[in-house]
This record gives C-alpha cells, sequence and structure tokens, in this order.
C-alpha cells in the first residue's frame, strides 16, 4: 500500500516537473514567427534592389550607432519604435512582427518603412 503511495506521489511530482518547462518554452515563441531562416522566401529582385539602396544610406552610421539600431528594431519595445521619426501604430506592429531582421537595412522590406522614411530613420541616429 505504502509502495504503491509513493509511486503515486512520485508521478505527480514527476509531471509537476515537466509541466512549468512546457509552458515557459510556449511563452518565449508566443507572437514569434517560427520560420527559420532557411525557410524564408527568398527575396525578389526589386526587393534585393531596395535592400542593397538601404545598405548604402546606413553606411552614414558609424559600426556603433549601426548596432545599437539594429538592437532597437530587434528588441525595442512598442513604444520605442514608435518614437522613431515616420513610424506609425501599423508600422511599429509590421517591424516587431518582421523581427528578428538580420541588420537595420532590413526594416525596408517591412510595409510601411520605405527608402524614403528608413533615410529619415537613419538621419535621425546621426
Amino acid at each position: 500500500m505504502k509502495h504503491r503511495l509513493w509511486m503515486a506521489v512520485l508521478a505527480a511530482f514527476l509531471i509537476g516537473l515537466t509541466l512549468p518547462v512546457e509552458v515557459s518554452a510556449q511563452k518565449k515563441t508566443a507572437g514569434k514567427s517560427t520560420t527559420s531562416k532557411a525557410m524564408k522566401p527568398k527575396l525578389t529582385a526589386e526587393e534585393k534592389k531596395e535592400l542593397a539602396e538601404a545598405e548604402k544610406i546606413l553606411k552614414k552610421l558609424d559600426t556603433y550607432k549601426k548596432g545599437k539600431f539594429t538592437r532597437l528594431l530587434n528588441s525595442g519595445n512598442k513604444a520605442h519604435i514608435l518614437s522613431l521619426p515616420g513610424i506609425g501604430e501599423k508600422t511599429a506592429e509590421r517591424i516587431i512582427e518582421a523581427r528578428p531582421l538580420e541588420s537595420s537595412a532590413h526594416v525596408v522590406l517591412v510595409q510601411g518603412v520605405g527608402l524614403k522614411t528608413f533615410e529619415e530613420l537613419v538621419k535621425s541616429r546621426l
């Protein structure tokens, strides 16, 4: 009898240990794209051209400012992104959905951020 009781207690304990791990794993991926880089669609010729132009504009920033800008886009909260010039509610949400961005230049691929807006963003970081 005691053996069965101990087995039941042990089973409940082990189940309790695995439950929080599964819940925390779900929290980390909630709301984020689970698409790996290998699964992302290839860029069109127009997108490649736009990205190349954005890279040229980005050369105005030094390495430190480029990194800081990329970190802001990849991990800043919505309020931080809304504080950027030319970025509204919807565009901020789209930037957050597009994370992680390989570089800050990749933000031009987000709907609502064109080269003109990107140039203003870079000017604001100088």
